[in-house]
């Protein structure tokens, strides 16, 4: 799998490829396939609907009464209003109002 750095202050990424861990296989046989290079440095991708690049790297959400395509915040044309909404396209960290978490069960077949 792999994964991007954060953006940097060029506005650039880098793709970093790891293993998928537990490791079962071998890359060292003929013919096995190994992990492409890492650190291939790439433009970063525009910010989400609504969000405007703030000159640090990062996304920041347009003010109220303006929209945006991911690029540059324009007022609203007299009459209209946004839309109000999240749609993510697109992220290389996780969105500040975001979380992740992790489930653990344990089931058993003796019923209790």
């Amino acid at each position: 799998f792999y994964t991007r750095t954060p953006c940097d202050s060029e506005g650039k990424t880098q793709v970093m490829y790891k293993w998928i861990q537990p490791k079962i296989c071998s890359e060292m046989l003929d013919g096995a396939v190994q992990l492409p290079a890492s650190g291939e440095k790439q433009t970063c991708p525009p910010c989400n609907p609504g969000f405007f690049i703030n000159g640090t790297s990062g996304c920041e959400p347009c003010t109220n009464g303006s929209y945006s395509n991911g690029t540059v915040c324009a007022m609203c044309p007299v009459g209209t209003k946004p839309l109000l909404g999240f749609e993510y396209r697109w992220w290389n960290t996780m969105p500040t109002n975001m979380k992740s978490s992790v489930l653990h069960h344990e089931f058993s077949s003796s019923g209790r």
